[in-house]
């Protein structure tokens, strides 16, 4: 059994951490329950294990402070952010909340660094 696993995103728009959990459902893991986290928490870097096949769920809970209901990986720090800062319609600019590298969304995210437990 495939335990879920947690890892830490930023709020592009407020700069603030939150968790999303992700669920094993088959060869997927789906992105479903979002919750804020402290800054004891968010201090812990990035989880050892990787998950792949990145999904969102239908019940994924958006963005805990803007409620923004997508998000991205940043190229440059690795760092999963909402895309609560997102401008544009056709090519979609976005601006990393962690290290401030800014770029248009492309490609899909391959795999995520998680935790067990935040």
């Amino acid at each position: 059994m495939d335990y879920p696993r947690i890892v830490k995103a930023k709020c592009a728009r407020e700069r603030r951490d939150f968790g999303i959990e992700f669920q094993r459902m088959g060869d997927a893991w789906m992105a479903s329950r979002t919750f804020p986290i402290s800054q004891t928490q968010a201090t812990r870097g990035f989880g050892e294990q990787a998950i792949n096949n990145i999904q969102i769920s239908m019940q994924y809970g958006d963005c805990p402070f803007c409620k923004n209901n997508s998000f991205f990986k940043c190229g440059t720090c690795q760092g999963l952010n909402c895309q609560g800062n997102a401008v544009g319609t056709e090519r979609i600019h976005v601006t990393c909340a962690n290290c401030n590298n800014g770029g248009y969304l492309e490609g899909s995210i391959r795999d995520l660094k998680s935790f067990d437990d935040m």
